[in-house]
């Protein structure tokens, strides 16, 4: 979002009180879950290992599948509602508009981020993006393109931009 300082109250149910009440039997490895999406649209998909779901470590909160936010509940726009929150995760663990969680025997991640080559057990993920982009530029003249970077512990070396005119193709 354009302000990734903000701060949520999510309110919900952790998500392992759920896992205990299907009385799950047998292997399982994974929870999976997805959103809802029109039909044609590919949903959004997130799992997490078993054990993050059933055992919190002391002094951190537990998965949720949360209803409300900031007091209300989750308004559609942000999610509703019911979305899961993974506390000290990225994002693309949290997914929105939840339509079906399942338990899993299957070993492998398979979040949709998967297939951007991310690696999705990774609890922050590095991301930049603008905040000031001008609308019009003069030729010739130098502009202004300002904008944050969020890092896990590995730092920042760079960030890499391409400009390009509305309409054309990006360069090769």
């Amino acid at each position: 979002g354009p302000d990734p300082f903000h701060m949520t109250l999510w309110e919900g149910v952790p998500l392992r009180e759920l896992v205990w009440l299907v009385k799950p039997k047998g292997a399982i490895r994974r929870v999976r879950y997805e959103s809802y999406h029109p039909a044609g649209a590919k949903p959004f998909q997130a799992s997490l290992p078993l054990s993050q779901v059933l055992e919190t470590p002391p002094g951190q909160a537990p998965v949720l599948l949360a209803y409300k936010m900031n007091g209300k509940p989750i308004p559609a726009t942000k999610g509703g509602p019911a979305r899961v929150v993974v506390p000290g995760s990225y994002g693309g663990k949290m997914i929105k508009w939840v339509r079906r969680i399942a338990l899993t025997n299957d070993y492998k991640s398979t979040d949709s981020d998967a297939e951007f080559n991310n690696d999705t057990e990774s609890p922050l993920k590095t991301r930049a993006r603008f905040i000031h982009v001008p609308a019009e530029a003069a030729a010739g003249k130098p502009i202004a393109l300002t904008g944050y970077a969020q890092v896990g512990v590995s730092g920042l070396a760079r960030v890499q931009y391409a400009v390009s005119l509305p309409g054309r193709p990006w360069p090769a």
